[in-house]
């Protein structure tokens, strides 16, 4: 009783072990785990989006950057719809970027954002509000330009030629030359905004003038004042699309300049601020899940091994008990098996002998006396299978040694020709 109360408790204490051991393993591999997705919903669902969505913002700006650089150049009117459609796409993101973003600083830097690329976005469509106002009014000196031109050629010249003065002459082709020269040097201002270009103009405005004046101090025909007057009409409504598209042009190049400043100022926030807050975001992100699961193996590791070493201490602890007192349980049942043998032998056998007719039916006795003794003995051996063959081959080994000690007489029997013979051994 004593025995099984010691494996039990062994065996309660063992498990009990082994169960609270596996209880807290999964705690703190369910705690390693909420940590390691925890990172990994904030790299999938937020982090890597919120670098998306404000890389999106950054292409957007710099799109509506290039298309009304193009426009100021082409005036193609295609790129209206792409100024418009960026202006939207950068809208959807910069609104998908703020649901991402939960620090104060990002929503700070978006909101930020979003107030420059209005003013960008403003200055965008104003220049070209004022680049659509140029062409047109470009486009009206021209063709008063060529109205001028076929006066000067068809009208005013012949007239001076058939006056015969060469002060008409002269004068009626100045004011050609001047007409050109107006025009060319207007086209280089719009085209490189040279100052040299537009001071140009400006002298040429005043030597048409000039030799217009001189032209009406002339003797002058009703039809050469007609045609004068016509001309100067033409030359001042030139003159002040002219002056509208110098100071269009010289509104548009401040104006450009701000709109290249907030362009700096939006890529700057996008591309250094929020895209290394950003980043500085993803990569604790990535550290914290890395660190997460090496803590994780770890615990599975420690465990897998501390759980082999519990598993192993205790079997060998129940078993060395086991072995030990199975060992003293074969040694006391072979000398009981031995003592009740030779006490049959000694104590039985012998009287009985004069008893019986024949060897056969002594034969029987003994057949019968060792089965009623191994009937007694089962249950003690019958709990190990294995002990039950060692016994038998060890039995004829130590029954001499155990005669011995017991210093009974025993019987040997000898058979020859049919005829047995007993003889007491002392």
């Amino acid at each position: 009783m004593q025995f099984n109360n010691s494996i039990g408790k062994k065996l309660a204490i063992a498990f009990g072990v082994l169960v609270s051991l596996i209880a807290i393993s999964h705690l703190l591999i369910h705690k390693q785990s909420r940590i390691l997705f925890k990172n990994i919903h904030l790299l999938a669902d937020i982090q890597i989006p919120a670098e998306q969505a404000t890389l999106e913002m950054e292409i957007n700006t710099l799109e509506t950057a290039q298309a009304v650089t193009l426009y100021l150049e082409k005036s193609d009117q295609k790129l209206r719809e792409k100024i418009k459609d960026s202006e939207g796409d950068f809208e959807r993101y910069h609104e998908k970027a703020i649901k991402l973003f939960s620090s104060d600083r990002g929503k700070k830097l978006l909101n930020q954002v979003k107030m420059l690329y209005k003013k960008f976005f403003r200055l965008g469509k104003s220049l070209i509000n004022m680049e659509d106002e140029i062409e047109k009014s470009l486009e009206i000196h021209a063709k008063n330009t060529r109205m001028m031109d076929e006066i000067q050629d068809n009208q005013l010249q012949p007239l001076a030629i058939e006056s015969k003065q060469i002060r008409k002459i002269e004068l009626a082709m100045e004011h050609e030359i001047n007409t050109d020269e107006m025009s060319l040097h207007l086209r280089r201002f719009l085209q490189f905004g040279l100052e040299p270009s537009k001071e140009k103009y400006f002298d040429s405005e005043g030597d048409f003038e000039k030799h217009q004046a001189a032209y009406f101090r002339l003797n002058l025909t009703d039809a050469e004042k007609l045609t004068a007057d016509r001309q100067r009409t033409l030359y001042e409504k030139n003159k002040l699309h002219a002056r509208r598209i110098v100071d269009l042009k010289e509104t548009m190049s401040l104006e450009f300049r701000k709109f290249s400043d907030y362009l700096e100022q939006i890529d700057h926030i996008l591309d250094v601020e929020l895209q290394e807050l950003a980043f500085s975001n993803t990569r604790q992100a990535r550290e914290n899940s890395a660190q997460a699961s090496e803590r994780l193996n770890l615990f599975l590791w420690g465990v897998l091994l501390l759980s082999i070493f519990l598993g192993l201490s205790t079997a060998y602890l129940i078993s060395k008990n086991i072995s030990k007192r199975l060992g003293k349980l074969i040694v006391g049942t072979e000398k009981f098996i031995l003592l009740s043998n030779a006490l049959t032998t000694t104590l039985i056998i012998p009287p009985l002998l004069p008893c019986f007719s024949s060897m056969a039916s002594l034969a029987l006795v003994i057949r019968f006396v060792n089965t009623c003794s191994s009937l007694v003995m089962s249950p003690i051996t019958r709990g190990s299978s294995w002990h039950r063959s060692f016994s038998t081959m060890s039995a004829m080994e130590k029954r001499r040694s155990g005669l011995s000690e017991l210093n009974s007489p025993l019987f040997s029997r000898k058979s020859q020709m049919g005829t047995m013979d007993w003889q007491l051994i002392s």
